[in-house]
C-alpha cells in the first residue's frame, strides 16, 4: 500500500509518504499509478504510451531542476 498526504503551507508544500508491503506489490502499485497518470494526460494529439513515458520523464527532470 502506498499512501500519500500533501499539505500546502505558507512557504511551500509538505508531503508525507507511507509505503507498506512487499517490494513486488509496491512496484505493481507504482506501475498502476503511473499508467493511470500517463493515460489521463491530455494533449493536442494522441501519444503512444512510450511517448507519454518520455514526456513524463522530462516533466520529472524539470521538476527536479526547479525544486
Amino acid at each position: 500500500m502506498i499512501k500519500t498526504k500533501t499539505e500546502k503551507v505558507d512557504d511551500g508544500v509538505i508531503q508525507e509518504l507511507e509505503a507498506k508491503g512487499s517490494t513486488k506489490n509496491l512496484l505493481i502499485e507504482l506501475k498502476a499509478l503511473n499508467i493511470g497518470l500517463l493515460s489521463s494526460l491530455s494533449f493536442g494529439k494522441e501519444l503512444s504510451i512510450d511517448e507519454r513515458i518520455a514526456l513524463f520523464c522530462e516533466f520529472m527532470k524539470a521538476e527536479g531542476e526547479d525544486g
